[in-house]
């Protein structure tokens, strides 16, 4: 086994515009191990990079065996059941891993950005707990109450880690049977707090494996003398729902952090369509509304409060 080298696998299953483009041309760009890409149809992969470092991983099969029915040509939403059901394949594609390579890997998402090779961070880790098993992104806001999110896990290849993929695995299929509509976040979570918090899983912390929400701690902007923004091995646009929600998500984040000038800007841009200006727009309406009601006469808060609700 390659110590330093962490392959990648991202799974590329219906339409997703040029989330997957971004997501791999990035990988590439960042990291050096092989990246493999698990599908179902050809056409999800066409417009795809190609590199001598990329395999793809048909998952046709597996997904007849599945039983989900027919796989959508178009976007499926986080909460809708087809995909709490399609995600079900994450699981198939990352025990195919322990088979395709011998190095430790990471699964990403495709509404992923890929900054720094995290490479190093997660062979050192292993290196130093030797008993870990599982880094996983998180959005837990308190250690007794944890969020696992399966969006981006680093894999130590391994029969122990192999045994807690299948464990999740049925896991998930045997509550999707009991007529439960949960997805891979829902389902490593519970097989966590199940198993009474194993030091085999531990949670990447947050600040430089951030999820859609911390979007605000990201930025060139200072407070103070010396107190320097965080600087993130990747950025998952999840917490926002849609294509077009998680475009304009990471069309900020990388506004914000000047990557239009780096080699990303020319492997794919993220347009901004009038749906997503108007988003921009609705926002800055409404932070300027509220920036100026806080400086009124308290009699005409009191209007316009009993007029338009509370602010």
């Amino acid at each position: 086994m390659n110590g330093l080298k962490v392959d990648i696998c991202f799974l590329v299953i219906g339409s997703m515009s040029d989330l997957p483009k971004l997501a791999v041309s990035s990988a590439l760009q960042a990291s050096c191990g092989d990246i493999f890409i698990g599908y179902v149809n050809a056409d999800d992969i066409r417009n795809l990079p190609h590199s001598s470092r990329i395999s793809f991983v048909d998952l046709a099969s597996e997904y007849r065996n599945l039983e989900i029915g027919h796989l959508s040509k178009t976007y499926v939403k986080f909460d809708n059941y087809n995909f709490n059901s399609l995600v079900q394949l994450k699981w198939v594609l990352i025990r195919k891993m322990f088979e395709l390579t011998k190095n430790n890997f990471i699964f990403s998402d495709v509404d992923i950005i890929w900054l720094i090779d995290p490479s190093n961070s997660i062979h050192n880790t292993f290196q130093k707990l030797s008993g870990s098993k599982i880094l996983i992104q998180n959005f837990s806001d308190s250690l007794d109450d944890p969020k696992l999110c399966m969006g981006f896990v680093a894999l130590r290849n391994s029969i122990e880690t192999s045994t807690i993929i299948l464990s999740c695995q049925r896991l998930h299929r045997n509550l999707l049977a009991n007529g439960e509509s949960i997805n891979d976040d829902y389902v490593i979570t519970k097989y966590f707090v199940d198993s009474g918090f194993p030091k085999t899983i531990l949670q990447l912390p947050q600040k430089t494996f951030p999820v859609g929400n911390m979007l605000n701690l990201y930025g060139e902007r200072n407070a103070f003398l010396r107190m320097t923004q965080p600087k993130p091995f990747i950025f998952h646009a999840n917490f926002a729902i849609g294509l077009k929600n998680k475009e304009l998500l990471l069309h900020v984040f990388m506004r914000n952090n000047r990557l239009d000038n780096v080699n990303l800007a020319k492997i794919t841009r993220v347009k901004l369509s009038f749906y997503m200006t108007s988003q921009l727009v609705s926002f800055w309406i409404s932070y300027l509304i509220r920036f100026c009601f806080r400086f009124l006469p308290p009699e005409l808060k009191k209007k316009i409060k009993s007029l338009w609700g509370s602010f």
